[in-house]
């Protein structure tokens, strides 16, 4: 990848000096003495040689992050072709970029798209990843003080709506929930650390805005936001919606089974839809609970916030931190929300872990599990036919988490194959 980065360079170099003799020779030389034109050909390639640094330094990894479609240090494995949008492109159409960039191997084979693997991973460990919490809003500033106006607009829409709802999630504390800022990937090639920058929120912007941009009313703001909230985390932009930073972990038994966890009739987003695993909103270091995601120090910690989401979900408290794998970054389509996509294997029999999601806090009337196989996958998909937005591409990650690329576009293929089947009766 340095590789054609260092072309695009060295091409741009070429042009510039080419273009700067061109122009000597034409106009210059022929009013110089010829003693000058040694000197000032040396001159010349002195400036091309500057241009050229400060190019790269400034402007050459960001054509090369927009030639490639990602960002140098960031992995890529089997997803769609990332389309870049410009000033041209109509809002109407954020449809059919939706469908572009769900138009994937894996997500095609499971015939989902209702999230985008937005920053895929192959399968990194937890300690690759560092989260960065700005308490004092030192670096970002206070949502509250960077809403656009259609976002303040949802906002009292909502107040409108639900006066009782609004007040008791306003009179909480700032830094009771967390929001995504932006993700950092490694620095370069050699690095394999991806900083996660947070900052403290109210639970109150993500049920008002957020999980309201499916509504009619707020289809200027889901348009406006629309972009951002798909490339703004690969191009390291501030997040313009409220984003709380959340995870979705599938969740593996020691005896290769899939937890899956069917949602409450009564839920205003994706009522009775199957869910594979756990799914948690991080707590701050404000939030009061038996389950903390942020250390005594006061610092969020990755580990602690995985451990203890399958301790609440499931009541199960012997999760470590090697039996997590981070998959990236997945936005889904109703709520343009951002997920981290965890599999987690556990050492746990697959009867032990529904025992504890049956009797957890929160608790879902129906629990299941099937063989993570592509056959299983297969079946699960034929039998439930409502599943939450990153469901599938969690358990299709859980499939391929230690395969190959080979092995990968080959499991892809017998899953399409198992679906096929099993539609035809067979």
């Amino acid at each position: 990848m340095r590789t054609r980065r260092n072309i695009v360079v060295a091409l741009l170099g070429v042009v510039i000096f080419a273009s700067i003799v061109l122009l000597f020779s034409l106009f210059i030389q022929p009013i110089l003495p010829p003693e000058a034109n040694y000197i000032l050909l040396l001159f010349v390639a002195a400036v091309t040689g500057v241009v050229v640094i400060l190019g790269e330094i400034n402007n050459i990894s960001e054509l090369f992050a927009k030639w490639t479609g990602r960002r140098e240090g960031e992995e890529v494995k089997s997803v769609a072709r990332l389309v870049t949008t410009n000033e041209s492109t109509q809002l109407h159409d954020f449809d059919v970029l939706w469908k572009e960039l769900t138009d994937s191997q894996m997500q095609n084979a499971i015939k989902d798209h209702e999230c985008v693997w937005i920053i895929p991973w192959s399968s990194r460990p937890v300690e690759s990843v560092r989260l960065i919490y700005d308490k004092d809003f030192s670096r970002w500033k206070r949502y509250d003080n960077i809403m656009s106006e259609l976002s303040r607009n949802a906002l009292e829409r909502w107040r409108l709506k639900k006066p009782d709802d609004f007040n008791q999630y306003e009179q909480g504390p700032w830094g009771e929930q967390v929001r995504l800022e932006k993700i950092k990937p490694p620095h370069d090639a050699h690095s394999y650390e991806t900083r996660i920058h947070l900052s403290p929120t109210k639970f109150l912007y993500y049920v008002a805005i957020q999980a309201q941009l499916g509504e009619s009313e707020n289809m200027s703001l889901r348009e406006r936001t629309f972009r951002n909230a798909l490339m703004g985390l690969r191009e390291r932009e501030i997040l313009e919606l409220p984003s709380q930073f959340a995870v979705h972990i599938a969740v593996v038994s020691c005896d290769g089974k899939v937890l899956l966890r069917q949602r409450v009739v009564n839920t205003p987003l994706y009522p009775e839809a199957w869910e594979a695993g756990v799914g948690e909103f991080m707590h701050g270091p404000e939030h009061k609970t038996k389950f903390p995601h942020f250390d005594e120090n006061g610092n969020p910690n990755l580990s602690l916030y995985l451990k203890n989401a399958v301790a609440e979900e499931l009541i199960y408290s012997e999760a470590k931190p090697d039996d997590f794998r981070l998959r990236g970054f997945a936005v889904e389509y109703l709520t343009l929300a951002p997920k981290l996509l965890v599999v987690y294997k556990s050492d746990a029999p697959m009867e032990i872990l529904l025992e504890g999601a049956r009797h957890a806090k929160d608790s879902t009337p129906t629990v299941s599990a099937v063989r993570l196989t592509p056959r299983g996958i297969a079946q699960a998909l034929h039998e439930y036919k409502k599943w939450g937005p990153t469901s599938k591409l969690a358990m299709m990650l859980a499939l391929t988490q230690d395969a190959s690329p080979k092995e990968e576009v080959s499991i892809c293929k017998e899953v399409a194959s198992q679906i096929a089947k099993i539609e035809q009766g067979r």
